[in-house]
């Protein structure tokens, strides 16, 4: 009787251990696209509100300066956080030099432009959730961006 037990139980626990590893990978992996898809929308959103900031290399609001700097940190350890890709380094390197061309306070169009880089090629990396968080962004975010949804105008 005991060893029926025993055996009952042991079966229960490897069950419940095959379980919880399979429920595991897909949280491991909305987890990566939920990082990547914060750290996209801190980049789109750096993109449009450092002009807030920074003006003529000087900063016109402190506050919205230390926000930029916050973000743009957060963007840097996000992509440092995801699985290593080939495209890693490369993600890293830029996300460096926007946070650098952000402490120059240089003009707004600058600083755009390396935040949409980034998040492009963030978008572009198909290591990161097996391209999956490009996808979802770009239907998420972008379907409303597109050619043909401006053309029929807005939905009823």
């Amino acid at each position: 009787m005991i060893t029926g037990l025993k055996g009952r139980v042991a079966s229960f626990l490897a069950s419940l251990l095959a379980v919880l590893l399979l429920a595991a990978a897909p949280m491991a992996q909305a987890q990566e696209a939920s990082s990547s898809q914060t750290a996209w929308r801190l980049l789109d959103y750096l993109s449009v509100d450092y002009a807030g900031a920074v003006k003529d290399g000087k900063i016109i609001s402190p506050s919205e300066y230390a926000e930029m700097n916050e973000f743009a940190g957060q963007v840097r350890e996000r992509i440092a956080g995801l699985p290593a890709t080939k495209a890693q380094p490369d993600l890293l390197a830029k996300a460096e030099s926007l946070q650098a061309t952000i402490a120059a306070k240089q003009e707004p169009a600058v600083v755009s432009a390396k935040a949409h880089a980034l998040a492009n090629d963030l978008l572009a990396d198909e290591g990161v959730s097996g391209g999956s968080v490009g996808r979802s962004i770009a239907m998420a975010e972008g379907a409303a961006r597109l050619p043909s949804a401006q053309a029929r105008g807005p939905a009823n």
